[in-house]
């Protein structure tokens, strides 16, 4: 809403020094890179596509769902004390995925502190080419359902697992208010 486009269209931005994960059997993943890397897309062979997003995907959710809860605005996420709850309840979902995944939490997990938040919404702010606050919240309010389910099931995770769930509970109360 709101940017000026030359033309109706679709438009693909791909980070830089970003790669996107392909694993499974070597020969037809090689060949599924190797034609995506012909199109122009990042593309690479890894050892464990799933493993390798679990942190990333986790972050990206626990990030999202603290800005539903502060009405889509970073400069709110940066202020008061939400980034402190993010960092806590990214903490907590990545050890309720670890324990579905029969896996240890890896030490990364706990390099994600307010500080750290705080220098990746800085950096995305400058390098990504678009309206990121619009993005996110036009894009996640679409699929605002499917993360309320996605905080519901780590919270019940959690609780069955008993894991420490007392932020994810909370950023799951702020988030579910503001769909």
């Amino acid at each position: 809403p709101g940017e000026q486009v030359p033309g109706p269209g679709v438009a693909y931005w791909f980070p830089p020094l970003s790669k996107c994960g392909f694993s499974g059997p070597e020969k037809r993943t090689r060949e599924v890179v190797e034609a995506m890397k012909a199109g122009g897309f990042p593309a690479a062979v890894t050892q464990d596509v799933h493993a390798e997003s679990v942190l990333p995907g986790t972050v990206l959710e626990v990030v999202v769902s603290a800005l539903m809860g502060v009405g889509w605005s970073f400069k709110a996420l940066r202020s008061g004390d939400t980034l402190s709850l993010a960092s806590r309840a990214i903490g907590e979902a990545y050890a309720v995925v670890s324990h579905q995944q029969g896996a240890r939490p890896k030490a990364a997990s706990k390099l994600m502190g307010p500080t750290a938040l705080r220098l990746i919404l800085a950096v995305f702010e400058r390098v990504v080419p678009l309206d990121l606050e619009t993005y996110f919240r036009v894009h996640f309010t679409k699929v605002g359902q499917q993360m309320a389910q996605g905080r519901r099931w780590l919270v019940d995770q959690a609780e069955k697992a008993g894991l420490p769930h007392q932020a994810l509970s909370e950023l799951h109360a702020r988030a579910g208010t503001a769909n």
